[in-house]
């Protein structure tokens, strides 16, 4: 495609330059141009570990709709085992820090413990956490018992 343009610069005021221009982006434009990571992840969100610190709650209180389990005692540090864990297991199955991340983790849970969708918020949280919570306490057994065993003279 060629483009014609009168230069006001010249001392000529009849001069008409010709101008060639590609009909196709440059390859930085094109999509697949970019590396994968680019494509797939939306730059503009900041990892849901920051959330908290953001909106003064953690992300699970909007993901399970539990705004007024937040305030209640009891249920805050509930609510934050629940986020830790999450956010451990984001990290620990190498997943992007994304809040699409964090709500696959969360229905894993939820299909894993049997969690009906029309369950009270206050005992999916409950459910959800005392489950959380056995698991941090077999961790912990395990990591004694290897410690026993190190231990131990042969």
């Amino acid at each position: 495609m060629t483009l014609t343009e009168k230069s006001s610069e010249t001392t000529n005021p009849n001069f008409v330059g010709k101008i060639a221009v590609s009909e196709t982006p440059p390859s930085e434009l094109l999509p697949h141009a970019k590396p994968l990571e680019d494509r797939y992840v939306d730059t503009k969100e900041a990892p849901v570990e920051l959330y908290e610190g953001k909106f003064g709650k953690p992300y699970l209180v909007d993901v399970m709709d539990i705004a007024e389990l937040w305030g209640k005692s009891g249920f805050e540090d509930k609510i934050h085992s629940i986020d830790k864990y999450v956010l451990d297991q984001i990290n620990a199955r190498e997943l992007q820090k994304t809040k699409s991340s964090y709500r696959q983790v969360i229905s894993q849970l939820s299909n894993q413990l049997n969690i009906e969708p029309d369950l009270q918020y206050d005992k999916k949280v409950e459910r959800i956490a005392t489950y959380i919570g056995l698991m941090n306490n077999l961790k912990e057994l395990e990591l004694k018992k290897k410690a026993l065993e190190y231990a131990r003279p042969n």
